[in-house]
């Protein structure tokens, strides 16, 4: 079941949240020894939320779509008296006191927190080095990689342990394992949800975001994560919308740009390029109106590199310079962040102003813009995320635009395919239409071999 259809059966109760929460609990305990999407399970506290979620549901209080709904957060988010370790030894003792805002709002909604979910060390570290756990696998094939950092989420979602999850995104973490382990992940406006009580990487591009198994899921998790929040200055005042009733307005009429000129450029693994324009062909026979756009694309390396790693050696500077247990792969990139020098981040911080108002007169033309989210399939497990890092994320953090990775289809061996929807400043609800329509046309991508065949 997805999230929606699960919370149609609770109200329904044709079956209760503890069955619901059992259900996930057992489903991590079968296959979580294979996957590793989790770094701690809170499986006695899941419980007694899921049994006052059905007191709820017996006295007549429904709650939100989210109540009695198992879901889990990825590991550098807080949550009070549950371990926050970012999967690193520096902070393996860690017990914070309060809850982040997203944690805070998701309790509030009566949601059932299984766990907190694998990351890369900090959401930076280099995969397995330095990691109180080890990478998870992907479901789709365990000898291949679920990308970063927001990798137990994806893993977690695609393994069917739990109905959603929220993740962070600072280059592309939410939507490179969505789109490597064939599950749907937003990546909001900047300032659209706190992050208050999140482990920061990146002050100026850190996003946190949901991460679900269908479009109409992720806008019911957004709905009740996103809004201002006192203990976030970077939160906007902007008003939450309904995004469901939005979704089902479909895109007739909508303006889709694709940056043909760009993909030219770029090596584009075939199937996912095929792939790409069979979810084209879905949107344009909605009734969407597709037109060529230019897409501003300088370096971006120099304007995102400087920022994140300056920001992020600045962040754990002072522990650094003592003895604290951080991997070598972390240590080496916080290394180069404290090479670049203030006029370095000051001309990135500059390119990255001309960018966003470059993007503000693209996006004056379009309603969206389309592109794969990946220029490949999930590679091997073994292999460095940054070497395959997308030419198609970063840039959008940099703008601070919110975009979804939605699957869109598998390649010749299996494993899924992410389209890319990228929508203008605080319209997610925009963005979700064009994601639903994608996810009817293309229709389910299927299970996991690793599901349908069981634990080996």
């Amino acid at each position: 079941m997805t999230l929606h259809e699960a919370a149609i059966g609770l109200r329904e109760r044709r079956f209760s949240s503890v069955e619901l929460t059992e259900a996930c609990l057992d489903r991590v305990a079968e296959l979580d020894n294979r996957i590793g999407a989790f770094i701690e399970v809170t499986g006695d506290q899941a419980m007694m939320d899921a049994q006052a979620a059905d007191r709820a549901f017996t006295a007549g209080r429904p709650g939100t779509q989210l109540t009695g709904i198992p879901v889990a957060v990825k590991d550098i988010i807080d949550t009070a008296s549950v371990q926050t370790t970012a999967n690193s030894h520096v902070w393996r003792h860690r017990i914070p006191e309060r809850d982040a805002t997203v944690v805070a709002r998701l309790k509030r909604s009566g949601a059932v927190g299984l766990g907190k979910l694998n990351t890369n060390e900090f959401a930076i570290g280099r995969v397995g080095d330095g990691d109180l756990r080890p990478p998870p696998r992907n479901p789709w094939r365990v000898d291949r990689s679920t990308g970063g950092s927001s990798s137990g989420p994806a893993a977690a979602l695609a393994a069917r342990m739990c109905f959603a999850a929220l993740g962070t995104d600072t280059g592309g973490s939410i939507r490179a394992p969505a789109s490597h382990c064939g599950v749907v992940g937003l990546k909001p406006t900047l300032g659209r949800v706190s992050r208050a009580g999140v482990a920061m990487l990146s002050w100026t591009l850190d996003h946190v975001g949901p991460m679900a198994r269908s479009t109409r899921d992720i806008a019911a998790v957004l709905r009740r994560i996103a809004g201002h929040d006192p203990d976030d200055a970077s939160s906007a005042r902007r008003s939450v919308p309904d995004y469901e009733p939005e979704i089902g307005a479909g895109v007739d009429g909508l303006r889709i740009g694709v940056p043909e000129a760009y993909l030219d450029t770029l090596e584009i693994q075939e199937d996912v390029l095929a792939s790409f324009r069979e979810a084209v062909t879905a949107l344009r026979q909605g009734g969407a109106r597709f037109e060529p756009v230019v897409l501003p694309t300088p370096p971006l390396s120099a304007m995102l590199d400087p920022i994140v790693l300056t920001e992020a050696a600045s962040i754990h500077h002072s522990r650094l310079v003592g003895d604290e247990p951080y991997g070598h792969g972390f240590r080496e990139r916080m290394a180069l962040g404290l090479i670049y020098s203030g006029v370095e981040y000051a001309h990135a911080l500059r390119a990255r102003a001309r960018y966003i108002s470059d993007m503000q007169q693209v996006m004056k033309s379009v309603d969206l813009l389309a592109m794969p989210t990946m220029s490949v399939t999930a590679p091997r497990h073994d292999v460095d995320i940054d070497t395959v890092r997308s030419p198609f994320t970063g840039y959008f953090n940099i703008s601070g635009q919110p975009a979804i990775s939605v699957p869109c289809g598998r390649d010749r061996h299996g494993l899924p395919i992410g389209l890319q929807l990228i929508g203008r400043w605080f319209d997610e609800a925009t963005v979700l239409r064009a994601a639903e329509i994608c996810e009817q046309a293309t229709g389910a991508i299927g299970s996991p071999e690793l599901i349908d065949r069981g634990p080996q």
